[in-house]
């Protein structure tokens, strides 16, 4: 996957967004597929009562979301290169369609499911969603092997769109002409860190503990580092016109 993502970034943001488009039905024409049979074991019950384990427990799971996510440091990483906020806005669009509502549909479907105490318990609760529900007619069938090609699919244009935000913001900090051997390295030590024999589990726990704070930091703190340096440069221009 790393040699493929390199690859891919090497011939610059259109020919990933094209293959993107092309993962895109293969990501969302499963997933509605396998959310159908889901549907039918739902229970809207098992959302009530709202706020069961208080507001704070809501706060703690929305700063958790926020920190696996990539919302906030995507958005400083391509807002430089945005020329036209009109333009984008069809992209945003696009984006929410294809990525934010079947999130919220299998988020849903997920808590309907399994109740709010079981996903919060586990670790990957839509694979034990997808465990746990049967395909009418294909009794014994196990579907979560095409919901791990979903992810597979997913993780890869996550792979390579990280990668590829990471190598700009080397070019530009270095001030180098390219992003080429920005991209290289960067495909070389997610090589090392993949090939490290540590567990995934391991790493998923180590990860809950340090990541929230460190996206945190990253995605508010440095920006308003460098908004208050910019702010404390402004006077001093003025001045010396």
């Amino acid at each position: 996957m790393v040699l493929v993502s390199t690859y891919l970034v090497l011939h610059g943001l259109e020919p990933m967004a094209r293959m993107f488009l092309l993962l895109a039905p293969a990501f969302l024409a499963p997933l509605v597929v396998l959310m159908i049979p889901a549907f039918a074991e739902a229970d809207f019950g098992r959302l009530l009562p709202v706020l069961e384990e208080g507001m704070s427990a809501v706060l703690h799971g929305a700063w958790i979301t926020l920190a696996q996510g990539f919302g906030l440091p995507m958005v400083w990483m391509v807002l430089p290169h945005v020329q036209s906020l009109e333009r984008a806005r069809s992209a945003v669009l696009v984006g929410v369609g294809f990525v934010f509502v079947p999130a919220l549909a299998l988020m849903t479907v997920t808590l309907t499911v399994l109740g709010p105490a079981e996903t919060a318990a586990r670790i990957y609760p839509t694979l034990l969603l997808f465990e746990l529900v049967e395909v009418p007619g294909f009794t014994g069938f196990r579907i979560d092997p095409i919901f791990l090609v979903v992810w597979l699919a997913t993780s890869f244009s996550t792979v390579a769109l990280l990668q590829y935000a990471a190598a700009t913001a080397v070019r530009r900090l270095l001030g180098l002409g390219s992003i080429r051997w920005p991209v290289v390295l960067i495909g070389l030590a997610l090589t090392v860190l993949g090939a490290w024999p540590v567990g995934q589990l391991d790493l998923l726990h180590a990860g809950r503990a340090w990541l929230p704070w460190a996206v945190s930091g990253a995605a508010f703190g440095v920006p308003s580092v460098l908004m208050v340096m910019a702010m404390l440069r402004r006077p001093a221009r003025e001045g010396a016109r």
